[in-house]
C-alpha cells in the first residue's frame, strides 16, 4: 500500500478556499487506512486543519479508484449527518474530493476541522472510577443518540445534493469497500440487506465461496473449516426480541483512538487470563450497564431496553462478528475465546487448543 498526494497542490486548494498567503504543514501519521497530516494556514487566526488521504494499493485500477471514491463520499455523507442531526462532535468537513486524481491532487481527500484533545487511550488507565464513570456517561449518550438515526436498509449512507436540498440515501456497502483496497468485506455482497441475520449468513457465506474459490480442487483447508463454524453459529447467538424498526447509523471502529473514548466493553483477546485490567473492566462494565438502563429507561420507562440489553449480552456476538469479518487478522485470537464462550468449557475440564496455518 502507498499514499500518491501532491501535498503541495492540496495545501494550495484548502488556502484558496481562506485567501490564505502561505501555510505550514505538520506532524505526518500514518493509520489503518489512511494517511493523515495536519496543516497549519496562515490566515491570521492560526487555523489549523486536518488532511486525509486513504492508502492506494499498487497498480491502482479503475475498480480500486472509483471504491476509493465512494469510500469517502460515504464517509463525508456519514459526518455530515451525525452533524445535523445529533448533539455528537464530530469534525466539520471543510472540502473534500472523491475523484481519482483530486482533481489534481493525486487522490481522493477530505479536509476536516481539528478536533482539541488527546485520545483517551492515552490517560484511561489513569483514571480514578468517578473519571471513568462520567466518560461513560458521555458514550452511553453517544450511542443512544446514533441508534436514533434509523434507516430502512443495511448498507452505507450517502448523500446526493437536489433542488430541493440535501439528500440522504443508502447504497450497498460493497460499493464503498473492495478486497484491493485493504479491507475486509467480501465481494460478492453489492446489494443492501432489510435482515440483520441474513446480512451475517450472506457475509459468512461469502467467507466460504472465497476460500472455496482459492482452493479449488485440493482438500479443504482449516482456515474453510472455521468459515463454516461462524456460519453454522450465527443462528444461535441473535436474539430477534430485542429487533427494533430500522437499521441504525453506527460508527464502523468506535475506538479510543479514533474518537476520543476507551475501548472497554471487552477484555482485548490478546489479555491473559489474570491481565492486571481485567478485574476493572469489570467494574467499567457494570457501571456502563447501569447508565445506558438509566438513560434508555428516561427515553421509554416502559419499553423492553433493547439496546441495553443487547450490550448486556454482546460478548458472543462480538467475539463471532469480529471472526467472520476480520478471520486472517484478529480472528486466530479471537478464536480460544469464541469457543469458550460457546462451549462453556472451564478450568476444571481438559485443556484445549489448537494452532493452524491460515494458508494452509
Amino acid at each position: 500500500m502507498r499514499t500518491v498526494c501532491n501535498w503541495d497542490a492540496l495545501a494550495a486548494v484548502v488556502c484558496g478556499g481562506s485567501q490564505a498567503q502561505s501555510f505550514t504543514w505538520g506532524e505526518l501519521i500514518n493509520g489503518g487506512y489512511n494517511v493523515v497530516r495536519f496543516l497549519k494556514i496562515d490566515d491570521g487566526m492560526d487555523t489549523e486543519v486536518v488532511v486525509r488521504v486513504p492508502y492506494q494499493p499498487l497498480g491502482l485500477t479503475d475498480v480500486a479508484a472509483e471504491t476509493l471514491g465512494h469510500r469517502t463520499a460515504s464517509e463525508v455523507a456519514s459526518m455530515q449527518y451525525v452533524l445535523l442531526h445529533t448533539r455528537i462532535p464530530v469534525p466539520r468537513v471543510i472540502a473534500h474530493n472523491t475523484e481519482r486524481d483530486g482533481g489534481g491532487v493525486g487522490c481522493p481527500y477530505m479536509v476536516m476541522s481539528k478536533v482539541e484533545g488527546i485520545p483517551l487511550v492515552k490517560v484511561w488507565n489513569d483514571m480514578d472510577d468517578t473519571k471513568r464513570e462520567v466518560i461513560l456517561r458521555q458514550v452511553v449518550e453517544i450511542l443512544l443518540q446514533l441508534s436514533s438515526l434509523r434507516f430502512d436498509s443495511i448498507g452505507a449512507l450517502f448523500k446526493r445534493d437536489t433542488p430541493s436540498g440535501p439528500e440522504w440515501y443508502i447504497a450497498p456497502s460493497a460499493k464503498t469497500l473492495s478486497d484491493e483496497v485493504f479491507t475486509y468485506s467480501p465481494e460478492g455482497m453489492a446489494r443492501t440487506f432489510t435482515d440483520a441475520f441474513d446480512y451475517w449468513i450472506a457475509y459468512a457465506s461469502r467467507n466460504m465461496q472465497r476460500l472455496d474459490a482459492k482452493h479449488f480442487g485440493c482438500m479443504k483447508s482449516l482456515s474453510y473449516s472455521l468459515a463454516w463454524l461462524h456460519r453454522s453459529l450465527i443462528p444461535s447467538i441473535y436474539d430477534t426480541s430485542l429487533d427494533v424498526k430500522g437499521f441504525p447509523l453506527i460508527h464502523g471502529d468506535f475506538h479510543s483512538q479514533n474518537i476520543m473514548y476507551p475501548f472497554f466493553i471487552i477484555d482485548h483477546p490478546l489479555w491473559e487470563d489474570d491481565h492486571p485490567l481485567k478485574p476493572r473492566n469489570v467494574r467499567d462494565q457494570a457501571t456502563f450497564v447501569r447508565l445506558m438502563r438509566e438513560a434508555e429507561g428516561k427515553i421509554d420507562a416502559e419499553g423492553p431496553l433493547p439496546l441495553s440489553r443487547a450490550f448486556e449480552t454482546c460478548q458472543g456476538v462480538y467475539l463471532l462478528e469480529q471472526s467472520v469479518v476480520d478471520p486472517f487478522f484478529i480472528g486466530p485470537q479471537l478464536h480460544t475465546p469464541l469457543f469458550k464462550h460457546f462451549f462453556r468449557k472451564t478450568d476444571s475440564e481438559a485443556a484445549y487448543s489448537y494452532s493452524f496455518d491460515l494458508e494452509s
